[in-house]
């Protein structure tokens, strides 16, 4: 198995842990955390995680000379704690993890979209019609889980 199909492993099942726990953290029926506070204590979890990741992977960082990619890099943080405190005031406001995750997880069709229109990644055509039929599929299930 290749390196980066098993790190995409890993990350799904960390982020599906992350979902759980965040709905019992700030879930009504739960611990009902204000999302303020959920998400104070979400972030000291990345910064703890990060500051390990550092740790135990050397203790020079290189920053690059590119302002754009410093800027770029962290409109991805922006964006994934926007994202993340929507799904936090949406278990606050009593959603269902089995039903809220697959609709944000509907963020892998804004990935593959702009990933074809601004990185021009598109698919050979042997992949294309498996890349389309997921798409759907995704689309499918997101409306199932949601009436």
């Amino acid at each position: 198995m290749e390196n980066w199909i098993l790190l995409g492993i890993l990350a799904a099942v960390a982020f599906g842990i992350s979902t759980l726990l965040n709905k019992v953290a700030s879930g009504q029926n739960y611990f009902a955390l204000e999302p303020r506070t959920a998400a104070l204590f979400v972030g000291i979890g990345i910064l703890v995680t990060f500051a390990a990741y550092f740790m135990f992977n050397g203790s020079s960082l290189a920053l690059p000379n590119n302002n754009l990619a410093m800027v770029v890099a962290l409109a991805a943080g922006i964006f994934w704690a926007v994202g993340t405190l929507c799904v936090l005031m949406a278990f606050a406001g009593g959603a269902e993890a089995a039903r809220l995750a697959p609709i944000f997880n509907m963020n892998t069709l804004v990935v593959v979209g702009l990933g074809i229109v601004l990185l021009h990644e598109v698919p050979q055509q042997p992949q294309m019609l498996r890349v389309v039929a997921g798409a759907v599929l995704v689309v499918i299930g997101g409306i199932l889980v949601s009436i």
